[in-house]
């Protein structure tokens, strides 16, 4: 079976279990199937969005009023399906309905700004110089990170045309799209991954499986489905593998899904809607990575305080031009941030703007490689987006110690590479980073209610100094005495509180501390010199934010669920 068959099949299958045929006639009409598409017509008729679908789609061969479909409108909620319903309007010239349609989406569906977007580039193509401004204007004041509508804003200003033609034929441009999996040991998310990718309404030019020195059934699953694998010896780990993918797909656009994520049936078709009408130095976009599992304590502090998914407002990432002007300075070091990140769980790239830059650092074995190169994207005058309308589901599920040794594992590469495992000084520093992070999480939890979350909250501080310093001791560069120095002197910032507020919470952190570091008994020794007062001050601040917690909080800590209170999960 090859594998647009297997596309069809899929999603023949998905159109028959949910009764909906908008995915299915998208996938026929981009590959020209359209006696299938055609024969599906009868089926349109139960949902407003494969009606929407059909007429938007046949109107590419055929006569299409786009008025008589706004009735429509209402009952839709494919976001596609409004951005190509204004495609048409504004093909006529129908920009006071276009506007009218859009506010409607706004305020009813979604406060994504795409659709103003859209208006204002064809408005400033057809030198609407006024109406295109307050698009953008309107579009800014909603989703202020978008870089690209900055710039827009200011050829409006200026009175200057859109930079390139606009693209408003109801189907998208051509485009070849291929899509990865990175493997590593994960039989048990392998099948619905690549389920997932089979039932994309975009059809696929190639789906390859990089086999990263899997030892267990990953791959034998992965060859009962019409995909390529390529296979490393030995794992090379994450970077290494996307670059293996770079190499083995040739296509305009690649896309990868963590092998824990389903995309949804529209999720290239989506992110490709950002493509559309966008600066050639556009080099990707990232979608919402939407946890699928929160029922447990584990879970939903990952969805809370790890998420991938930047949220229901579009971003664009791009480094201003300098003109030396405050302003201007201000929106570089913005722009210059990690702050807008490009995910790479669930994106599509430009395949050649990721080859110009050597393709990913395959010295960034497990994390932190997708951060690296969205920076060197942006480095080297590359653009990259966030779409809200592109959306994968994560399968993951943890443990609270799965958990906490990913979380510390996401930085594990930038502390190694700047020498913070290389004195107890720095180890020191570390520990009232994780302080700090602890107890913004700590109270975001308490705020929020989530009491069930505030002791692995905590745990940011306990597991990541544990860590930390099993670390050093690995290395050579801390005695275990010297560990257990910086464990006791957490350890007594918690029994002195527990004197001053009659509780037993510090029993708890010696037992985790020492399950995720056990220092063999070794006494503590005197901290050195050059990190004596570098002690004292991580001692005071941990003992006045210890005083300083609410009583009831306090008290909650040692009963929320923790380390002892594992789920059963694999």
């Amino acid at each position: 079976m090859t594998l647009a068959e297997a596309q069809h099949r899929k999603l023949v299958e998905v159109s028959e279990a949910s009764g909906r045929r908008a995915e299915l006639l998208h996938f026929l009409a981009l590959s020209a199937h359209w006696e299938a598409f055609h024969s599906l017509a009868p089926d349109t008729g139960a949902h407003a969005d494969d009606r929407l679908a059909y007429a938007l789609l046949e109107s590419h061969i055929g006569a299409c009023e786009p008025l008589h479909l706004l009735p429509l409108l209402p009952e839709a909620y494919d976001p596609w399906n409004c951005y190509t319903l204004l495609k048409c309007l504004l093909a006529r010239d129908l920009a006071k309905e276009a506007l009218e349609a859009a506010v409607y989406w706004l305020r009813e569906r979604s406060p994504d700004p795409f659709l103003l977007n859209l208006i204002g580039k064809a408005m400033l193509q057809r030198a609407d110089w006024d109406f295109a401004r307050e698009m953008f204007r309107r579009s800014l004041a909603l989703a202020p990170y978008q870089r690209d509508v900055i710039v827009l804003a200011e050829h409006a200003e200026r009175r200057q045309p859109l930079p390139c033609p606009i693209h408003l034929d109801p189907l998208p441009k051509p485009r070849t799209i291929a899509f990865y999996i990175p493997a590593f040991n994960v039989e048990r998310f392998m099948a619905a991954a690549i389920n997932g990718l089979l039932a994309q309404s975009w059809p696929l030019a190639g789906l390859v499986v990089v086999d990263d020195g899997c030892t267990d059934d990953s791959i034998a699953i992965a060859r009962g489905y019409p995909v390529r694998i390529v296979r490393h010896p030995e794992n090379r780990g994450l970077a290494a593998a996307r670059n293996t993918a770079f190499s083995a797909l040739d296509c305009e656009l690649v896309g990868a899904i963590d092998t824990d994520a389903v995309p949804d049936p529209a999720f290239a078709r989506n992110a490709v809607m950002d493509f559309e009408n966008a600066p050639d130095r556009l080099a990707g976009v990232g979608g919402r990575l939407i946890e699928a599992h929160t029922g447990t304590p584990s879970d939903l502090w990952r969805a809370v305080h790890l998420s991938q998914d930047p949220g229901t407002l579009r971003y664009y990432v791009s480094l201003p031009e300098p003109d030396g002007t405050e302003a201007r300075k201000a929106e570089i070091a913005l722009y210059g941030s990690f702050m807008l990140p490009l995910f790479g769980a669930d994106t599509l790239l430009k395949r050649d703007a990721v080859c110009a830059i050597g393709g990913y650092d395959p010295s960034l074995r497990t994390n932190a490689e997708d951060a690296n190169l969205a920076d060197r994207l942006k480095t080297a005058g590359y653009h990259y987006a966030f779409s809200p309308h592109a959306v994968c589901r994560h399968l993951r599920r943890d443990t609270a110690d799965s958990l906490l040794r990913t979380q510390w594992r996401y930085d594990l590469e930038h502390f190694e590479r700047t020498g913070h495992f290389e004195s107890q000084e720095k180890l020191i520093l570390m520990a009232g980073t994780h302080q700090q992070v602890a107890a913004d999480r700590l109270a975001r939890d308490w705020d929020a209610g989530r009491v069930s979350l505030v002791y692995l909250s905590l745990c940011t501080l306990l597991y990541g100094v544990a860590q930390d310093t099993a670390a050093a001791v690995r290395r050579g560069a801390l005695s275990p005495g010297g560990a257990e120095t910086l464990h006791e002197t957490i350890i007594h910032a918690f029994e002195t509180e527990d004197a001053r507020r009659n509780a037993s919470l510090a029993r708890r952190v010696r037992r985790d501390m020492a399950l995720w570091h056990d220092t063999g008994g070794m006494a503590a020794l005197p901290p050195e010199e050059a990190s004596a007062a570098a002690l004292e001050d991580f001692a005071g601040a941990l003992r006045a934010w210890l005083q300083g917690l609410p009583a009831p909080l306090y008290n909650a800590l040692e009963q929320a669920p923790g380390p002892e209170h594992n789920e059963d999960r694999p």
